[in-house]
């Protein structure tokens, strides 16, 4: 059983798969948590990818793993108003990004750089999020 932390679609197609960590993955631990990643993917058809942890949030495309975009995680919790958080672990970081990707979905103004531009328009043209889908 595959099950993503997150899944954004389209028509029920998968969009968007969202893997949240609690802490970023130590060198020794970053090839599996790549596999997993790109094993959500796979399974659910989903062409974005998006890893996210208290440092960092990367956006990959296909299967390729090399990010075409990465945010600063404090960035984005100020972005949606939970600067304020004092523990910054896998369930705030999820969260932060699903409202995030909510602002990117309902607000066309909302400023992106020219490689986000792309993933912002996949993103808004989702109808449904989904927490902890299963492939």
């Amino acid at each position: 059983m595959v099950m993503a932390d997150l899944v954004l679609s389209r028509q029920g197609k998968p969009r968007v798969v969202v893997e949240a960590k609690s802490r970023a993955a130590p060198a020794d631990f970053v090839n599996p948590v790549f596999t997993q990643l790109r094993r959500f993917a796979f399974e659910t058809g989903s062409e974005w990818m998006v890893l996210a942890d208290p440092e960092h949030i990367r956006i990959f495309k296909g299967q390729e793993l090399v990010p075409v975009a990465e945010l600063d995680t404090m960035d984005v919790l100020t972005q949606v108003d939970m600067n304020n958080v004092k523990h910054v672990g896998e369930p705030v970081v999820l969260l932060a990004v699903d409202r995030w990707l909510r602002k990117l979905q309902s607000e066309r103004g909302l400023a992106v750089d020219s490689e986000l531009a792309e993933f912002a328009e996949a993103v808004r043209g989702s109808d449904e999020s989904t927490y902890e889908f299963q492939a």
